[in-house]
């Protein structure tokens, strides 16, 4: 069954946006370490930015670039991420991430005093981002969003989507089909190899059907 199309199509990150946010953000300073690592994890693996402030050093694994993380209805699934994301993991872990104030505080992102982060305090950070960066439509869900469509546009697929995202029906998994593919003809209408020709011959039939000759 084809899923039907949404009302109104999401509008996920572009590659243009994106680079104008992972560009005003600082990896080498503890703040940008912490941030640089939270944004790729969202690109990367499209969590929940409760499944953000929630994911556990403990349950990181860099090895196998897994980590398991609980979801709704405090349900755990492992959740898969690039080299790129583990490097930045690898680099706020070692170099960046502060001591906790308490030894039971094993939260993976913590504040600069220790504290475990906590969803108000990551929007925060992220509002700030936005205002950074320049891309005023930013929001946590739309990273989420951009994962999704990015993930089936690269290749992947909505079975493999739907345990990544932690989704109980595949039918909410499929909405991304929708997405994807809208996007694919946005990006095909400007790259139509045909249209972008520079044949003279084209541009003068516009908008009349040519004669064909035998």
């Amino acid at each position: 069954v084809v899923p039907r199309e949404p009302k109104r199509l999401v509008r996920v990150l572009s590659d243009e946006e994106i680079e104008k946010i992972i560009a005003s953000i600082n990896p080498t300073t503890p703040f940008g370490s912490r941030l640089y690592a939270v944004i790729l994890f969202l690109l990367d693996s499209g969590p929940r930015i409760g499944e953000v402030v929630s994911a556990k050093s403990p349950d990181l694994n860099l090895e196998s670039r897994q980590v398991r993380i609980i979801g709704k209805g405090n349900k755990e699934r492992i959740v898969p991420f690039g080299s790129r994301t583990g490097k930045a993991f690898l680099q706020y872990i070692h170099l960046h991430r502060p001591s906790p104030m308490l030894p039971e505080y094993v939260q993976l992102f913590l504040s600069m005093d220790g504290m475990p982060m906590t969803r108000g305090s990551l929007s925060s950070v992220l509002h700030r981002l936005k205002k950074s960066s320049g891309v005023n439509r930013l929001h946590a869900h739309l990273f989420r969003h951009t994962f999704a469509v990015k993930y089936l546009m690269n290749g992947g697929d909505v079975m493999t989507l739907q345990r990544i995202l932690g989704h109980e029906s595949l039918e909410i998994t499929k909405r991304y089909l929708s997405l994807s593919n809208a996007q694919v003809k946005i990006r095909y209408d400007s790259f139509s190899p045909v249209d972008r020709l520079p044949i003279s011959g084209l541009r003068r039939f516009g908008n009349k059907r040519p004669r064909l000759t035998s």
